[in-house]
């Protein structure tokens, strides 16, 4: 504890950095293909710090992660290639939606432990998983999942 009172400081400064250097094109960081690359890492690095929070802290070993994460991802995608909203709003509501499937499953598997918490997590998973392959009224893709459309997004830029 004592050693992250102490780096506290440092870890902003390379937060404000890294938030900062893609906008300066001059340097590495603001290349395309890298800028692709390094959300991409956070995206996942974001996924494992909630594993090493569930799992390394509580000692509850979830299969649930992946339900959560592609119901961000699909309600985002299906918002804006519908053209519903815009995509920041579309993040918005993804985020909502995700966190609130997050609290329902919560709810219903918290009442279990070892074992049988992670069986009851894979199990709203694969329930998810088969909810996709279905492709109820062609939203999902089915096996083959959903793109973002690129003429859609174009708003993307600020």
């Amino acid at each position: 504890m004592l050693r992250w009172k102490y780096s506290r400081p440092l870890l902003g400064a390379l937060l404000v950095f890294l938030a900062i250097a893609p906008m300066i094109t001059s340097l590495p960081l603001g290349a395309p293909g890298l800028q692709q690359t390094l959300a991409v890492a956070f995206i996942w690095g974001a996924l494992a710090l909630t594993y090493d929070l569930l799992f390394g802290f509580t000692g509850l070993l979830s299969f649930g992660h992946a339900l959560y994460f592609a119901t961000g991802v699909y309600v985002s995608c299906i918002l804006i290639n519908h053209e519903v909203v815009s995509w920041w709003l579309a993040a918005i509501i993804a985020i909502v939606a995700s966190g609130v499937l997050a609290a329902l499953v919560g709810a219903a598997s918290l009442r279990t432990t070892g074992i049988t918490f992670a069986m009851v997590t894979l199990a709203f998973g694969e329930a998810g998983h088969v909810i996709v392959g279905r492709n109820f009224f062609g939203l999902t893709g089915g096996e083959n999942g959903i793109a973002l459309s690129l003429f859609r997004s174009s708003g993307l830029v600020l």
